[in-house]
């Protein structure tokens, strides 16, 4: 799914409520969050880690993002593997 964070959040949760355990979201295996950092700017920080804890915790977590704001550290190293930061 691509989309924004509110609309993703509305749709997840939506789904969830319906589908309980089931819900598709237990399903994720990659969470992709491309300009994190504007996201952020823009104050979806609470939206974005609602998103993140509708998935599992054992998921790849890639969050692009043309500067490394505290927040996409923070998520880096709650991550269950503790990810790494790479840039180019």
């Amino acid at each position: 799914m691509a989309s924004s964070p509110t609309a993703a959040l509305t749709h997840t949760h939506a789904a969830c409520a319906l589908a309980g355990p089931h819900c598709v979201c237990a399903q994720v295996r990659y969470a992709i969050l491309d300009e994190a950092d504007q996201m952020l700017d823009m104050g979806f920080e609470e939206d974005m880690e609602k998103i993140l804890s509708y998935v599992p915790e054992k998921r790849q977590t890639l969050l692009f993002s043309a500067t490394l704001p505290k927040w996409v550290n923070k998520v880096r190293l709650k991550s269950r593997f503790g990810g790494r930061a790479s840039g180019l």
